[in-house]
């Protein structure tokens, strides 16, 4: 055999090999089965890391949770759990992150908050997600405008309430990016630990979870969230919507974050054409800020709620 089809031939392999290893870690970055999210909600309810966590879930499952349905724009239907008090001043509606959930520290976070302040709380499960359709998760391309569908929800059961946006990582950078189109009542975003850029995002991952870094194969990863997700990582850009937002923004994020670097919170701040707050945690890991210091963390959040409330 000449030696240009046996390059050819070696090529060839390596090609079907990348497509292969492109398309292993797509499915299981992105895609959620059936079986897997059932997994998934198992786990999360018997979650017990914490005395946070503990808490959080045991006030969870004490309170009388309306369970509530809307489809978002694509048709999607979208699950929330609600907590309506009819002496509220705001509405916090607030979004987990990627494979998180609002049980846990989210949970005991919203127990301390009530225990001063009388609020409504939407706890929303990102699509595909717990009881959210959806096969997809889409690092915020589409739960960007999930987003505006929940605040559009709320416009509507409770009308002419502040509204306060609040994620996590994923949700985070999903409150962040729904910022670009109007989001009537919200008086302030909370992104806590929110990423910059989904494309540089999802790298950082794959550099830190299997100790590859190729451009290669994260563009052919990202072919597929576009032929089978319908989604574009590049096209997934935190900048592109804070600078079209007048919604007051307060960061919060911890030095000690290896997942979404606290670097993130300033490159979104640069981008940040609104009012903004930043509460920096030293030592603080992804999303464990209220961890750290659980004091501070419900003062600042207090302190942002009365004034939204005012």
């Amino acid at each position: 055999m000449k030696p240009i089809y046996i390059i050819l031939i070696i090529i060839g392999i390596l090609m079907l090999l990348l497509l292969l290893f492109a398309f292993i870690i797509f499915k299981y970055s992105f895609y959620l089965s059936k079986r897997r999210r059932l997994k998934f909600n198992k786990k999360c309810l018997s979650l017990t890391h914490t005395e946070i966590d503990k808490e959080g879930i045991n006030w969870y499952k004490e309170q009388n949770f309306t369970d509530v349905y809307i489809n978002s724009f694509d048709n999607t239907k979208l699950h929330a759990s609600v907590l309506l008090n009819p002496s509220s001043t705001a509405t916090i509606i607030m979004f987990h992150g990627y494979f998180g959930s609002n049980y846990g520290r989210a949970s005991c976070i919203v127990k301390r908050i009530l225990e001063q302040r009388c609020i409504n709380i939407v706890f929303v499960d990102q699509r595909a997600f717990h009881q959210s359709s959806g096969h997809y998760t889409t690092l915020g391309y589409k739960e960007k405008d999930d987003v505006k569908a929940w605040v559009d929800y709320v416009n509507n059961i409770v009308p002419n309430l502040p509204i306060i946006i609040y994620g996590f990582s994923l949700g985070a950078a999903s409150v962040l990016l729904s910022t670009y189109q109007s989001l009537n009542n919200v008086k302030l975003v909370i992104a806590d630990s929110g990423f910059a850029d989904a494309y540089k995002e999802f790298r950082y991952k794959l550099k830190n979870t299997i100790h590859f870094d190729s451009k290669l194969l994260l563009d052919t990863i990202n072919f597929y969230c576009k032929i089978f997700g319908r989604f574009n990582l590049k096209k997934t850009l935190v900048k592109d919507s804070l600078m079209n937002n007048n919604i007051p923004i307060l960061y919060i994020h911890g030095t000690s974050d290896d997942y979404v670097p606290c670097e993130d919170s300033y490159i979104n701040i640069k981008n940040t054409k609104s009012a903004y707050y930043l509460e920096i945690f030293e030592e603080a890991a992804h999303v464990r800020s209220f961890n750290k210091d659980p004091k501070r963390y419900i003062e600042i959040l207090i302190n942002h709620i009365d004034e939204v409330s005012k």
